[in-house]
């Protein structure tokens, strides 16, 4: 769970780097920050229960959809840069040593929340403006 913690951390530092910078939307940028750091977390547990596999199917169907679309979504909300390092952040702790093995602290991990931080991530998404984007101006 610290890898978690770091690659999130880490993640909010950069998310934060955005608030130093003017930022030319005001009112959804916080949804679309927020919604990204979750999608690093949600990244990083899509990644590990691919290898694990240990969700039932009908649950996995409802993770998939979301993390993609989410994916797809954020893609367009966000530069290249930082959707790519949410993306990153995710599968790096995903191949952390610590989540290497499927075992019982890992299936701990992704029993705990892992369908309702995507479908947060999802609401997150639903409340911003269809085609918002996030503009970073230096």
């Amino acid at each position: 769970m610290e890898g978690f913690m770091i690659k999130k951390i880490l993640l909010l530092a950069l998310c934060g780097g955005l608030f130093q910078t003017q930022i030319a939307f005001a009112e959804p940028k916080n949804d679309a920050i927020k919604a990204l750091t979750n999608y690093a977390v949600v990244m990083a547990l899509w990644n590990i229960e691919q290898r694990c596999n240990q969700m039932p199917s009908g649950m996995r169907k409802e993770f998939d959809a979301i993390v993609v679309n989410a994916g797809a979504r954020l893609k367009d909300i966000f530069e290249p840069r930082f959707f790519n390092a949410a993306w990153e952040s995710g599968k790096e702790t995903a191949n952390s040593p610590q989540y290497a093995a499927c075992d019982k602290a890992t299936r701990e991990l992704l029993d705990s929340r892992l369908l309702d931080m995507a479908r947060e991530l999802k609401i997150t998404l639903d409340k911003l403006p269809v085609g918002y984007k996030l503009k970073v101006t230096n």
